[in-house]
Order: C-alpha cells, then sequence, then structure tokens
C-alpha cells in the first residue's frame, strides 16, 4: 500500500474540502490496483470525493475509484489497465 506524504488542504465553509497529495507508487502489475490512504481529518464517510490528477498517469494507468472508507481517512485507488506492470515516478 501506497502513502501519501505533503497533504495539504483547505477548509471551505462547511461544503468543500481541497487539496493536494503526493503519492510514490510502487510497481504496479498487470491488471492489478494500488490503494493510496491520505489522511484528511474533516473527512467523513460518505463523502463525494473527486480526485483529478495534477500530472499525466503513465499509459494504463487511471483514478480507479476515491471515497472515504472511515472518518478522516480517504482511499483511492489507482488501476493498472496496462499488459505489463507500470512504475510511476511520483
Amino acid at each position: 500500500m501506497a502513502t501519501a506524504t505533503g497533504i495539504t488542504y483547505h477548509d471551505r465553509p462547511s461544503v468543500v474540502l481541497t487539496g493536494e497529495f503526493t503519492a510514490d507508487l510502487a510497481s504496479i502489475a498487470a491488471a492489478a490496483s494500488e490503494a493510496i490512504t491520505v489522511a484528511v481529518p474533516e473527512a467523513q464517510v460518505g463523502d463525494v470525493v473527486v480526485v483529478s490528477p495534477q500530472a499525466a498517469l503513465g499509459d494504463g494507468l487511471i483514478v480507479a475509484s476515491a471515497s472515504v472508507l472511515t472518518a478522516g481517512s480517504l482511499n483511492v485507488e489507482i488501476e493498472n489497465n496496462h499488459t505489463a506492470a507500470i512504475d510511476q515516478a511520483s
């Protein structure tokens, strides 16, 4: 499992939390995925999550899902849809 570092987030009046994080992904095998966990103290289970990478992901890598599974913790799944392993630099 990857961990994210350097997250900063901004609280907007009771509606939207925005922020950035950098993740150093391990090599992801073909047709596999990797979970990234990001601490966001204000996040609540059921919150709507939108993740948009600032830089292009490698060919075959996609953001498969993003959700708050436990309060204060964002879970992002990165999936490799390629036929070979991909090692994406942070």
